[in-house]
């Protein structure tokens, strides 16, 4: 929905404001992902990588993962079950 699309915006704007050098996605309440969606963290996942930062997803619903898989983006963007693993793996790279 728009709404939500717009608040996305606007937390990656504030991250990328902030200097961050990394950014974890938590998905476990997200039930669905719309192409919009599932582009728009390509998108964002790209511009990270760019400037030499880190974006991963977490804890995707099992369907969200099925989408994530069959559109190539799992291959791209890691995924990881906890934020422990998520953290430690930031940390490394």
């Amino acid at each position: 929905n728009f709404s939500a699309r717009q608040m996305y915006a606007q937390a990656i704007e504030t991250v990328r404001k902030m200097g961050s050098q990394s950014l974890i996605v938590n998905l476990e309440g997200v039930s669905f992902m719309d192409s919009f969606a599932l582009g728009a963290l390509v998108l964002t996942y790209q511009d990270f990588k760019k400037t030499n930062r880190n974006f991963c997803l977490l804890q995707p619903q099992e369907n969200v993962r099925r989408g994530l898989t069959q559109a190539l983006i799992s291959k791209m963007i890691p995924i990881f079950d906890s934020e422990h693993e998520a953290l430690s793996q930031l940390v490394i790279a």
